[in-house]
């Protein structure tokens, strides 16, 4: 699923709070709270963080990333279906070779 499955608003890269611009590798939380028919992100900075309002739906920390660095990929391809591989080959075995 991604985000434009759901109406959520994006990072603002400010502070919810004080309006203050969240400086590159800092680290901040964001909650997603219900706003009419959308769901609305809201980034505060650690140090005005008191935790999630009512009827938050959920939060996370995060950090801004450094610009001009690449994202690192949540998960190497090659390793991941190396993985699946794996496992196929142990679930047959296991199995007498039956198919799934």
């Amino acid at each position: 699923m991604t985000q434009q499955d759901w109406p959520i608003s994006k990072f603002t890269g400010r502070c919810a709070r004080t309006g203050r611009v969240l400086g590159e590798g800092e680290e901040f939380f964001s909650v997603i709270v219900p706003e009419g028919e959308e769901l609305r992100r809201l980034d505060f900075s650690v140090a005005e963080w008191s935790g999630p309002p009512d009827g938050a739906l959920g939060y996370f920390r995060a950090r801004v990333p450094l610009k001009g660095k690449p994202k690192k990929p949540l998960v190497d391809e090659a390793n991941l279906f190396e993985f699946f591989e794996r496992l196929r080959d142990e679930t047959d075995a296991d199995a007498g070779g039956s198919e799934w």
